[in-house]
């Protein structure tokens, strides 16, 4: 099985675990709290039902200020980030996650703990644990509303944290020991971390070769620009001869941001990088298809040709 076929098992495996979790963690979310709430004011646990609210209204502005020390480290992420540097995202990023696991732990357990091992909850404790699941969660889930919706690592931190939560509720209400519900906790946010550090490992290679430099870009999009306005006007044979030559020199050392991203987006559908591919499916002429070839191989999309002619290709694709 080669690296192509691994990254897209995974993938269908994580897709099929959130598709399989999703539903019982939405029916909890919109419904544990309701009947939490219900079943607690029922029994006269007005007291219960009012700190919960208060805390969950509270409780992500504390949070947030528990979370600065997370902030000093991002432009340090960013940095790495930004320029591809794998072990520095990797520690970095480690030391943020499990500060973040940290936080949600303590928070979390503090509030299972308050609600669930009163005197009031020995005799039932379910309506205490959903309770208790609601008042835990709301902070996140409202944080996470704040952030990019595209953002996998937000995703992903807040799915696993509702899975270790339900699972925590689930145990408590079977009897189990709070402290040896949160080993369990631990495992499930660890899980959390190893799917993130894989993504980053599986990703950034690709992320680093769509990241061109920028100003080098926008210098061959002037110049095209440019050629373009001399060739416009233009009036004689000669003039227009020689302003074509220039733009078709410049186009073949200058490859612009456009045809780079469609290139990627044939060598993703086609998983090939023969020349005959791009310039049949990009319909260009010999030099331009040099130029963009030589290109992916400096961005690290393709790497150099092997003498039996094979190129690697280091992104994912269809094929």
């Amino acid at each position: 099985m080669d690296k192509t076929e691994t990254e897209g098992d995974f993938l269908k495996f994580y897709l099929i675990f959130v598709t399989t979790l999703t539903i019982p963690i939405f029916v909890l979310n919109t419904f544990g709290g309701i009947v939490g709430f219900v079943w607690l004011a029922f029994l006269g646990e007005w007291g219960i039902i009012f700190s919960g609210i208060i805390f969950a209204v509270f409780s992500a502005f504390f949070i947030s200020i528990a979370l600065l020390p997370m902030m000093l480290l991002a432009p340090v992420v960013g940095y790495f980030t930004e320029r591809g540097i794998k072990l520095g995202v990797i520690f970095t990023g480690l030391i943020n996650t499990m500060y973040l696991i940290t936080i949600i732990g303590l928070f979390s357990y503090w509030v299972f703990n308050f609600y669930t091992q009163t005197e009031a909850a020995q005799a039932n404790v379910l309506p205490f644990a959903l309770w208790s699941f609601a008042v835990a969660t709301a902070p996140w889930l409202y944080m996470a509303s704040k952030e990019d919706k595209d953002s996998f690592g937000t995703f992903n931190t807040l799915f696993f944290t509702e899975i270790a939560l339900m699972v925590v509720g689930v145990l408590i209400v079977f009897g189990v020991n709070i402290s040896d519900t949160y080993v369990f906790f631990y495992i499930i946010m660890l899980c959390s971390l190893i799917v993130s550090f894989y993504v980053i490992f599986k990703i950034m290679p690709e992320e680093k070769a769509f990241r061109v430099s920028r100003d080098k870009y926008d210098e061959a999009e002037v110049i095209d620009k440019s050629n373009e306005s001399e060739d416009a006007g233009q009036s004689t044979g000669e003039t227009q001869s020689n302003n074509n030559s220039k733009t078709r020199k410049t186009s073949a050392v200058h490859i612009t941001p456009k045809l780079y991203n469609a290139a990627i987006a044939v060598i993703k559908r086609t998983g090939s990088t023969k020349s005959s591919v791009f310039e049949k499916e990009l319909q260009l002429d010999k030099k331009h298809t040099k130029a963009l070839l030589a290109e992916l191989e400096q961005t690290g999309i393709i790497e150099p040709p092997k003498k039996d002619g094979s190129q690697k290709i280091n992104i994912h694709t269809n094929e």
